[in-house]
């Protein structure tokens, strides 16, 4: 991203699964004592949406995970259910017999 003025340069930093490219200002070689160029490192500061993008894809992720969670451990549950029911089922049949 160009933003024509010196020192104003976004270097890339994103993460690879992603296409929006998360990039940290500086203030290297920016005269700090113009007031437009404050404002202008300002407005840039607060402009978020890349940020919004970035953060909105973490949070599919993050529940993604907890959904997998949550299918293992039922899985997890219902294998342990039934493995307790056959060996209920094997237990009464001997018993039965004897």
């Amino acid at each position: 991203m160009d933003l024509s003025m010196p020192g104003m340069r976004i270097a890339s930093s994103a993460p690879s699964s992603t296409a929006i490219a998360v990039e940290a200002l500086s203030t290297a070689g920016l005269d700090m004592s113009n007031v437009t160029v404050q404002s202008d490192f300002l407005a840039q500061l607060l402009q978020d949406t890349d940020l919004q993008v970035i953060a909105g894809s973490y949070a599919r992720r993050f529940w993604y995970g907890v959904v997998v969670v949550i299918g293992l451990a039922a899985l997890f549950n219902i294998i342990t259910l039934f493995r307790s029911h056959s060996r209920r089922a094997t237990t009464n049949s001997i018993n039965c017999k004897r």
